[in-house]
């Protein structure tokens, strides 16, 4: 049924609810998991901090975090099929998940959501929500 799910995860608990939740699945339907991280492209107006630091520092930096939240979650996983991916794009988060979906060919993608509502959904919006929406595969949302 869902040979491949995706797993998209930063570091919040709501994101390690969905981890949990999509290990779980790929164990009772012998699923691999896909867990996926994805980097989105710096502002371009960093303020006076990018004066000090070389150039590309905070690239780097936010590679090294995204890896090492994969790494720790990859090492919660019980032994079995699992891959990371840290993904570089110049979209925003939901459209880069839905390319990573489509690409690898995830038949399900699992992921946290922190159910905001009225102004704070408003203002920051909700990754999950847009790619519920716009995913040609099913999603479900951990709370």
């Amino acid at each position: 049924m869902f040979k491949t799910i995706l797993v998209p995860v930063d570091d919040t608990e709501v994101s390690a609810k969905a981890v949990k939740t999509a290990s779980e699945l790929a164990e009772q339907l012998g699923s691999s998991l896909l867990l996926v991280h994805c980097l989105e492209p710096l502002p371009t107006y960093t303020g006076n901090v990018a004066v000090y630091l070389p150039e590309g520092e905070l690239d780097r930096a936010a590679a090294a975090y995204g890896q090492s939240v994969l790494d720790t979650y990859a090492e919660s996983l019980p032994k079995g099929d699992h891959k990371t991916l840290l993904h570089r794009g110049d979209k925003k988060a939901w459209r880069e998940l839905l390319d990573v979906a489509t690409h690898h060919h995830a038949d399900v993608i699992v992921m946290g959501t922190h159910g905001r509502e009225g102004l704070s959904h408003a203002l920051l919006g909700s990754v999950a929500e847009r790619v519920a929406r716009h995913a040609d595969v099913p999603v479900m949302l951990v709370r």
